[in-house]
């Protein structure tokens, strides 16, 4: 679920999504040098179609991962901010899930459910722009 703090257009980067996309194929994950994060290559985004998604405060946008999806550039002259809220199941979570996310139910572990208290430690002495 994706929700902005703000109003979101095309100038200070909304969402694009690939309409009807989530029930066609699922692409390879490719590692974007660029940006660091896992999503499509150059080629599979090259015929996607992209609909931007402009909301207002409040707003929420809900997809899943078979939805291709990608925030614009930011061209205006502020920040543009947002806060992105991700279920995973724990066999299946990414690298990023592992790393920064945290587990809030498990009848077969519930010794890894961490309370809101020691997921927020983790972050204490984060380098600032690390996620």
């Amino acid at each position: 679920m994706w929700y902005p703090l703000q109003q979101v257009t095309e100038e200070n980067s909304c969402l694009q999504v690939a309409p009807g996309q989530h029930q066609a194929i699922v692409h390879e994950g490719h590692n974007d040098e660029e940006t660091g994060f896992l999503g499509l290559s150059h080629k599979a985004r090259k015929n996607l179609p992209g609909r931007s998604i402009e909301m207002d405060r409040g707003d929420v946008l809900c997809f899943s991962q078979k939805m291709p999806h990608r925030a614009l550039s930011n061209r205006s002259d502020t920040v543009r901010w947002s806060m992105d809220v991700r279920y995973e199941a724990t066999g299946q979570a990414t690298e990023s899930g592992k790393d920064k996310g945290f587990i809030v139910r498990s009848p077969r572990n519930p010794e890894a459910i961490m309370s809101c208290e020691a997921w927020l430690q983790k972050w204490q002495g984060q380098p600032k722009g690390t996620y």
